[in-house]
């Protein structure tokens, strides 16, 4: 695949990531690599790939100035959650600082996962834009 458009930088939260892996197991941890060599190949993600989240879910959910993409694209079973960062080389990179199952993502939740939703919560100031 070739980007049509910008393409951004991307890092990772790997503390916040790994805590999502550990709850989701191997299929997660496979497509997140291969997300990541698939960034590593492309030098960042390509615009066109990226979504902007709802302000506030139904649950109280807030992901005001974050975006998303799925994994793999452009219909896979994952998520990952990001915020534009500064970043020295370029106008703007992105932070993954969430991966969970695309039913989770910026969407009121319909599952009991109740340690979910409250991860999904406490991402506020992660996804206010920086100023």
């Amino acid at each position: 695949m070739s980007a049509k458009g910008p393409v951004f930088p991307v890092a990772f939260d790997e503390l916040a990531v790994a805590e999502d892996l550990a709850r989701l197991g191997q299929g997660a941890a496979e497509a997140l690599a291969a997300l990541g060599r698939e960034i590593d190949r492309l030098g960042g993600l390509p615009g066109e790939r990226l979504l902007v989240c709802e302000t506030e879910g139904r649950d109280g959910t807030r992901l005001g100035g974050c975006v998303k993409t799925y994994v793999p694209w452009p219909a896979g079973r994952f998520g990952a959650v990001m915020v534009p960062v500064r970043h020295p080389e370029r106008p703007v990179g992105l932070r993954v600082g969430r991966f969970c199952l695309r039913r989770l993502i910026c969407h009121s939740l319909v599952s009991a996962d109740s340690s979910c939703r409250s991860r999904q919560r406490t991402l506020y100031p992660f996804c206010t834009p920086p100023t």
